[in-house]
């Protein structure tokens, strides 16, 4: 964690590394974390306009079985 409450998955969602992002959900990277601005890794993808991360993130999500994001994602943010 870093001063800025940021983890390791929202640096990788900030600079869009599917690969790593990846890695570090299969290790258990709690894909809830805030980070000191409350904002999700999901937040800072959608920020820095990491397209490809927040595919693979909603992805993700899918076979997790969270649903914790709007259906109009577009219209939320």
């Amino acid at each position: 964690i870093d001063k800025y409450g940021n983890s390791p998955l929202h640096c990788a969602a900030k600079i869009g590394h599917n690969k790593i992002g990846e890695l570090l959900i299969n290790a258990g990277a709690n894909i809830n974390q805030f980070n000191h601005a409350y904002e999700l890794p999901f937040d800072l993808a959608i920020r820095s306009g990491q397209d490809a991360f927040i595919l693979f993130f909603l992805k993700t999500e899918l076979k997790l079985g969270v649903k914790k994001n709007p259906i109009d994602l577009e219209g939320y943010y």
